[in-house]
């Protein structure tokens, strides 16, 4: 009897990663896997880390096989996109002059905080607190400046008029 002794180890099999390339929304971002042969376990890490990202940015992606039987690895780029966003300011009334601040209410879809300006016209700010100086036509407007996980907005201008507002006269007795 002769008895010889070999190894067997892993077969190679491929990965193929997919789903890089996407769009900022907020939760986690995972790359995925096709393997040939099919539905072999992949374990991935992101910038050496196993928890995917939810930033926007670039990652460095790592797919590799996790099988007792099989061996192979894929690297690519993972690329978290900044996302749009748009600002909400519904219409400013007309308004006849006043030395009453009234507040600016304009929104990002983002939820990020949205900052103002006089355009033109007889009025001044602080913070989204307007006050008018006079009469004429108002233009304000609304801007978000975005932020590492989104773009800048699409400024919106709106504009209303200041008319002369009504005086009361009292006469005393002659």
């Amino acid at each position: 009897d002769v008895d010889r002794s070999f190894e067997v180890t892993k077969a190679t099999a491929t990965v193929t990663l997919g789903s890089l390339n996407v769009t900022y929304d907020g939760s986690q971002k995972a790359a995925t896997a096709t393997t040939n042969p099919a539905s072999l376990p992949v374990d991935f890490t992101y910038d050496l880390s196993a928890t995917a990202p939810t930033n926007a940015g670039s990652y460095a992606v790592v797919g590799t096989i996790n099988h007792a039987n099989y061996q192979g690895s894929a690297s690519g780029t993972l690329v978290i996109a900044t996302a749009t966003q748009t600002i909400t300011f519904g219409t400013l009334a007309d308004r006849a002059y006043t030395t009453t601040q009234f507040a600016l209410t304009a929104t990002a879809s983002s939820g990020l905080s949205v900052a103002y300006a006089i355009v033109s016209g007889p009025a001044t700010l602080s913070g989204g607190n307007l006050t008018i100086t006079g009469i004429g036509t108002v233009t304000v407007r609304a801007s978000q400046a975005g932020n590492g996980n989104f773009n800048a907005a699409p400024d919106v201008d709106r504009s209303f008029e200041v008319t002369k507002a009504t005086a009361t006269v009292t006469l005393g007795s002659l």
